[in-house]
């Protein structure tokens, strides 16, 4: 979780609230919306349990959002079954906050990523600033990140790389005292690093 001290405590003590109102009075695309603020405050376990009762309480056979607990597994006091459209691109937008972030000006790379998920890779997705954003897992360690910009940019990257020495290519970031690399980017330019020694 990311923030001054006392956004961390006012976050903390909003899903403390949340919990003990319990999920009584939601719809199905309630439970893709917790998910994808799990997911911004690095709450792996939580995204994945709001992903999984949504999809057991809420999808019907053919992938279909269901606002309604329709099979009555006591996950929302609404038994309907109207359809909408949101709840699956919020479930979406869950996964995709798991893998890529990019507020604030800095893009984070495996953010909320699960420790389950050791080998991982995404290609091409699309981050604040106009960065197309490519990135892979091998055994629970980032090994190798592309960044491609489509137009002129400065890029702030929180370094996905932990202690692992890097190859640079395209740019040579420059390091920043706040476990970040920036580097400037003109149109059409990339700048990729991969861990050395990977068999990525």
């Amino acid at each position: 979780m990311e923030g001054s001290d006392r956004d961390k405590q006012i976050i903390r003590e909003s899903l403390l609230q949340i919990d003990q109102l319990g999920t009584g009075y939601w719809c199905g695309y309630s439970f893709t919306w917790m998910a994808c603020l799990a997911a911004r405050i690095g709450e792996s376990g939580r995204v994945l349990s709001m992903l999984d009762l949504y999809l057991r309480g809420f999808i019907s056979r053919n992938g279909f959002h269901l606002n309604g607990d329709y099979k009555n597994l006591g996950l929302s006091r609404f038994k309907y079954r109207p359809f909408t459209l949101e709840g699956n691109f919020a479930a979406a937008q869950a996964v995709h906050e798991m893998l890529l972030q990019s507020w604030g000006g800095t893009i984070r790379i495996f953010p909320t990523v699960v420790e389950d998920w050791q080998d991982v890779a995404f290609s091409g997705l699309r981050a604040e600033g106009a960065f197309l954003v490519s990135a892979q897992r091998e055994n629970g360690c980032t090994v190798r990140v592309r960044i491609e910009t489509e137009r002129d940019n400065l890029l702030k990257l929180k370094n996905p790389f932990g202690r692992c020495p890097v190859r640079w290519s395209g740019k040579e970031p420059e390091k920043l005292g706040n476990d970040c690399y920036r580097c400037r980017l003109n149109a059409g330019e990339y700048l990729e690093g991969e861990v050395l020694n990977s068999s990525a």
